[in-house]
């Protein structure tokens, strides 16, 4: 690295920055992001959303990405962490969105095979191959790193398995995650029915887990959430009519199981307590019981949102976000660990301020990569296809 770049960027990938009230800081980002959602509240009028709706779910998706940019600052970025980090639970809302969302559109129309393809590339692949690209080229210049031709092939290919690879932008282990979900659906889909294609992946989920936990380490978690998503769309009938009969004893009970489940992911951060309490049990049952603890808590906060969209209340901070979330989610990464321009100032007000700048910055950055990925939707869309 070049010294002028070495003095604009700040790599965070083995030196820390050194944070001296973490848990004051997060308790200010969460204050401000509350703040954030209530003052840009508004009430729709007229025709309301349902529950699960792409409203919804738009609102989710906002709020999972920032909740993944507060945790990754707190794993990645200081040297001590705060006690609550959310990004785990977030990615479950990402990973029960797209089963529930695959599996409904299945259920109204089955796609071709090749059409299934084509709607995967031009969503997931395209704005995760332009941002492969400028990672790569940014790694060169500011770091001096290069790849060899194997892994280049690998990470364009979506096979981010390495620990080189997942580590070009911290997230790329998702792309990998999702992309083997979306061909076991399509496999489980054209050989049985819907009902059976999502049970069948619960069970599949039941396998995968220690599978991967004994034999493989591909930073893999939330194996049951797409697969609930998919259970989710199978069932969204019978609960959805469930839900309306039952609307306020659901929201309260998610509410207060939501706030109990949280707490025991804190407990679950204390290892000491964790062992004290479950020395008898093995290693992989805090696995599964992770896995149950971020779907529950995934699941209640579904139900809670679910309640204030069908009423028209939505907010402006999260539907943006949440429209640019995959994008934010592919950048975040390497802007905020390995050459972040804005974050530099450990003091309690001054490295809050700028995190949120940088989201800022982050969301412009988001919006380019999403038009010029548009762009090259459009062309593909263009394109004949048979």
């Amino acid at each position: 690295m070049s010294q002028s770049l070495s003095n604009f960027f700040v790599n965070y990938q083995h030196n820390k920055l050194a944070i001296l009230h973490p848990d004051l800081i997060n308790l200010l980002l969460f204050l401000i992001l509350f703040l954030a959602i209530a003052l840009t509240v508004r009430k729709k009028n007229g025709r309301r959303s349902h529950l699960f709706s792409k409203e919804q779910t738009m609102q989710l998706r906002g709020l999972a990405i920032i909740l993944i940019i507060f945790g990754h600052f707190w794993i990645h970025v200081a040297s001590i962490r705060a006690e609550i980090i959310l990004s785990g639970l977030a990615v479950s809302f990402f990973l029960v969105i797209s089963g529930f969302g695959l599996q409904r559109s299945y259920l109204t129309r089955r796609p071709a095979f090749q059409l299934f393809c084509k709607k995967r590339i031009k969503r997931i692949m395209i704005p995760y191959w332009l941002a492969t690209c400028l990672f790569l080229s940014l790694d060169f210049l500011i770091l001096d790193k290069t790849y060899s031709i194997r892994n280049l092939l690998l990470t364009f290919s979506g096979i981010n398995l390495s620990m080189e690879l997942r580590h070009i932008d911290y997230s790329r282990w998702f792309v990998t995650f999702i992309l083997l979900w979306y061909s076991l659906f399509l496999l489980a889909n054209s050989l049985f029915s819907p009902k059976k294609s999502a049970i069948i992946l619960t069970g599949t989920a039941f396998v995968l887990l220690p599978i991967h936990y004994y034999f493989f380490d591909f930073s893999w978690y939330n194996f049951f959430s797409f697969p609930a998503g998919c259970l989710l769309a199978v069932y969204y009938d019978t609960i959805a009519v469930f839900f309306a009969k039952h609307k306020k004893t659901i929201v309260y009970a998610s509410l207060l199981w939501a706030g109990c489940l949280l707490t025991c992911i804190t407990m679950i951060k204390n290892r000491q307590l964790y062992n004290n309490l479950f020395f008898f049990f093995p290693d992989i049952f805090s696995k599964y019981q992770d896995e149950i603890v971020y779907l529950s808590v995934t699941l209640s906060i579904f139900f809670i949102a679910g309640y204030f969209t069908e009423k028209g209340i939505t907010s402006k901070v999260l539907t943006v976000t949440g429209k640019y979330s995959y994008e934010l989610f592919l950048l975040h990464g390497p802007f905020l660990i390995k050459y972040n321009p804005i974050i530099k100032n450990p003091g309690t007000f001054q490295v809050t301020g700028e995190l949120l700048f940088f989201i800022l910055i982050l969301l412009f950055l988001s919006f380019l990569l999403a038009r010029t990925a548009d762009f090259l939707q459009k062309r593909i869309s263009a394109a004949p296809y048979s």
